[in-house]
């Protein structure tokens, strides 16, 4: 009973504490604009949160294979309100294509999109 009464007591604290972090809604490739557009749902105490891409090494072989992490300016803004962004990213970071993009919000959230050939052709 004691324990169960810990485990109580540590959620509750944990609850209380300010979370950190986005939720990726969903990704896809926008072929008209050559962009990736990624829906996310992050908590903070304002609406101006500034998205990055921050680029891993491609692998050798097409279709390459590529972890794009999504990066917050303002990640320790403490978690008062919900808001929901759909931002866009350019691709010209990208060095490979086509390419396999494995979007990266945190330890555990990802996603995946599919980035075909550039269709300018560079």
């Amino acid at each position: 009973m004691r324990a169960l009464l810990l485990c109580g007591a540590a959620a509750l604290a944990f609850a209380g504490a300010p979370a950190y972090g986005y939720n990726i809604v969903d990704a896809f490739y926008d072929e008209a604009a050559n962009q990736l557009v990624v829906e996310l749902i992050y908590r903070g105490t304002n609406p101006d949160h500034e998205f990055s891409l921050e680029w891993g090494p491609c692998s050798e072989a097409p279709p390459h294979r590529v972890v794009a992490r999504l990066i917050d300016d303002q990640w320790q803004d403490a978690a008062d309100r919900d808001y929901r962004v759909r931002e866009r990213f350019p691709l010209e970071g990208l060095q490979c294509r086509p390419a396999q993009v494995t979007l990266r919000a945190g330890p555990v959230q990802h996603a995946s999109v599919f980035i075909p050939s550039d269709p300018r052709g560079k």
